[in-house]
């Protein structure tokens, strides 16, 4: 197995920003950038109407590129080395949709772990990707504008997996880290142990060493 730039996962990405206390976009698009993703697509949100911006962010992907993976990432995130050609060689059999950041709550004993904990248990959006047929499946539902308010993207995208019968998938270890350690939607909230990855396997570890175990 060689590790040639042209082994990607066939995607794009749309990265979600909203100005911060603490600014952390150029360290995530570095971190991107070094996990493999090149051709970033920023999508700004300037008054924090977070589901919105990223309801946006994936229908314009979908309809500017023609690709077998949609990802939309948020603008406080971290990666380790390689993810996007480890994705090539390694993505969830049958999932519509998975996040290779991992909450410590979801940790699981296989590399991907389906979570039925759908609707408004279902929680971290900070990395979704979708099928392209995903993609079309959430653009047109119904269930994910029924949830009040401009946030909660995470539990809009558990309610779109219940109603639908769509299944979400969630990486152990988690190859992405949660940064922001304020948040745009609540100013000065602090981040939960539970917002976090705790085993995130850090920036400087080559995802495609997951290979070899």
């Amino acid at each position: 197995m060689g590790t040639s730039s042209r082994w990607r996962l066939r995607s794009v990405i749309g990265v979600t920003t909203s100005p911060r206390q603490t600014e952390t976009l150029k360290r995530t698009e570095a971190s991107l950038n070094n996990a493999g993703f090149n051709k970033l697509h920023l999508f700004e949100d300037s008054k924090a109407n977070a589901w919105k911006n990223w309801f946006y962010a994936l229908k314009q992907l979908r309809k500017d590129y023609d690709q077998p993976y949609y990802g939309i990432v948020q603008d406080d995130i971290i990666l380790c080395k390689n993810v996007d050609q480890y994705l090539y060689y390694n993505t969830p059999s049958g999932a519509d949709c998975f996040s290779i950041f991992c909450p410590t709550d979801y940790r699981g004993l296989s590399r991907w772990n389906r979570q039925d904990h759908y609707g408004a248990k279902l929680w971290m959006a900070q990395t979704f990707f979708f099928t392209a047929d995903a993609t079309d499946s959430i653009l047109s539902s119904e269930e994910v504008w029924r949830v009040p308010g401009d946030r909660a993207i995470d539990n809009r995208v558990g309610l779109w997996a219940k109603y639908n019968d769509r299944s979400v998938y969630y990486h152990t270890p988690s190859l992405v880290q949660h940064v922001g350690y304020t948040s745009t939607l609540w100013p000065g909230e602090q981040i939960k142990y539970n917002r976090a990855a705790s085993d995130f396997v850090g920036e400087d570890f080559d995802a495609l060493r997951l290979l070899e175990t």
